[in-house]
């Protein structure tokens, strides 16, 4: 019973936050990883990648993404300035 009511707190609280907007670095190419918020490694299987950026990556390259309800898949929205 206690694990039940804790699944529904957790999914009220995703619920109340669908998305979440973040901040990657690419640090592989091939294959591709983006390092999110400089803890979250990523690799091409958690990246929704739209079609103007598919093979246009560099290193080094800084992303604002968001992190779709449930945290298993990220959208890369557009690159940002670099510092």
């Amino acid at each position: 019973m206690l694990d039940i009511i804790k699944r529904a707190g957790v999914g009220a609280v995703e619920a109340s936050q669908p998305v979440a907007v973040m901040f990657g670095t690419v640090t592989k190419l091939n294959p591709l990883e983006v390092l999110v918020e400089q803890r979250l490694p990523l690799s091409r299987d958690f990246l929704i990648v739209p079609k103007r950026f598919a093979g246009h990556f560099e290193l080094g390259e800084k992303y604002s993404l968001i992190r779709v309800q449930g945290g298993n898949q990220f959208l890369i929205l557009d690159e940002v300035e670099k510092d």
